[in-house]
């Protein structure tokens, strides 16, 4: 009877319709839209960002969970996972087997992906509220998707140098001060190469997108000159570092500085030096579906969830990042932004016009620094082998110091015993 019943049912599946087999594999896969971001870049309902306002805030990723049900009458699950740069980006879905929906990388990295085929073109039938994003993206101000067929932007900013106020003297407003030996042991550096590089070549007088050999060979001499006054190279790590004091300056985005300045420690004073002397990074960080992404509709439709006002206005509150958002920028959603005509979330455009947008290097640009960077990075970690090894050394000097103490204690007991043996025994005769 159940091998009856077993093949019963293999025939059932056997002669089922396309139709519903292709249904029933379209519900399974959008039950699940896995979303790769930065560290601290989405409201996720929590007070912990830049500014937290109840009546805008939000947890997005439960949010639209919501909506999509509300909306489209299906369930769906948002898993959220979040990386460091756009090279540990770029290296996972490189090596293969990552399954993601939507990343968010920065612009030339968004460029350099589209240049390697790794980009879904996006259906913008299915993004509606992309009417909202400002037209300066979607022009030739930017340079990272010349077709505008593959992104739409989440936030944009700009690079300058966050600093404690109480431990720093003088005008922070270009990039020399990290290379100041009166700060020694004090100073972060960016963890990724594009962002370190460019501030050594901006230190240079040289343009952040430089095709001159020579120039990289001196941003890379000037990094490794101030490797011995660096606490350490990070990314999240920052916001801690800088909130408690434990370290005083590091090159910083806008919105993270708000952050760090909304929850620094008590007696703990923080500022943003806006680079005027020098050039500097402006960037955008863009929505993209990988190619391979197992559930594109849904992908599309949580962009444009991203897109739409109050989405944007939580984001906007939560990571301090200027808005894309023509109704968030220009405060005409109806709702209250703590931001609004912010010069320094929305510089003027004489403050722009100084910086540079990145753009991809090209392979033999891109060997060069990733040659550099490791070159830079293998000396950082040879100095903390040996202080491992020296610590390691040190451990065992301590332990065989302890042995030794502990063979001795035990001599001077077998001595005390044998000796208070041999008197008990003379007593007895």
């Amino acid at each position: 009877m159940k091998r009856i019943c077993l093949l019963l049912s293999a025939l059932c599946l056997l002669c089922a319709p396309p139709a519903a087999a292709a249904a029933e594999t379209e519900a399974k896969t959008a039950e699940q839209l896995n979303v790769y971001n930065w560290g601290v870049y989405m409201d996720l309902g929590t007070d912990d960002g830049s500014y937290y306002d109840e009546a805008t805030a939000m947890d997005v990723n439960r949010a639209f969970e919501d909506y999509y049900r509300q909306t489209y009458g299906r369930e769906i699950t948002v898993n959220y996972t979040t990386y460091e740069n756009n090279e540990a980006l770029y290296q996972k879905l490189s090596a293969g087997g990552a399954n993601y929906d939507v990343i968010v990388p920065s612009d030339y990295m968004a460029n350099r992906m589209i240049q390697e085929d790794m980009l879904e073109k996006l259906d913008f039938a299915n993004i509606p509220h992309y009417a909202d994003v400002d037209e300066a993206f979607k022009g030739d101000d930017w340079h990272y998707d010349p077709t505008h067929e593959y992104t739409v932007p989440y936030m944009w900013g700009y690079v300058g140098i966050v600093y404690n106020t109480g431990k720093v003297s003088g005008a922070v407003n270009q990039w020399d001060v990290l290379w100041n030996e009166a700060y020694k042991g004090k100073i972060l550096m960016f963890n990724n190469a594009r962002d370190a590089f460019a501030i050594a070549l901006a230190k240079n007088g040289f343009s952040l997108n430089s095709p001159n050999a020579a120039e990289w060979q001196v941003a890379s001499d000037d990094l490794k000159a101030q490797k011995p006054l660096v606490q350490g190279y990070v990314t999240d790590e920052a916001f801690d570092k800088m909130q408690n004091g434990e370290a005083w300056l590091a090159p910083c985005y806008y919105g993270d500085y708000l952050i760090m300045k909304a929850n620094a420690a008590e007696g703990v004073e923080l500022a943003f030096g806006t680079i005027t002397r020098q050039t500097a990074n402006k960037f955008v960080d863009l929505l993209c579906i990988p190619k391979g992404c197992q559930n594109k509709l849904a992908a599309e439709r949580y962009i444009d969830f991203l897109c739409q006002y109050q989405t944007g206005l939580a984001n906007a509150h939560y990571t301090g990042y200027s808005s894309p958002l023509t109704t968030v920028r220009n405060n005409t959603g109806g709702l209250y932004y703590h931001y609004a005509g912010d010069p320094g979330v929305y510089p003027s455009e004489s403050v722009l016009a100084g910086y540079e947008d990145f753009l991809y290097l090209g392979t033999s640009s891109q060997a060069r620094m990733d040659g550099y960077w490791k070159e830079l990075k293998k000396s950082t970690g040879d100095v903390v082998m040996y202080a491992s090894f020296a610590g390691l050394l040190a451990l065992a000097a301590a332990l065989l110091a302890v042995r030794f103490a502990r063979s001795r204690r035990r001599e001077r007991l077998r001595k005390a015993a044998r000796e208070q043996f041999d008197k008990k025994a003379k007593n007895k005769a």
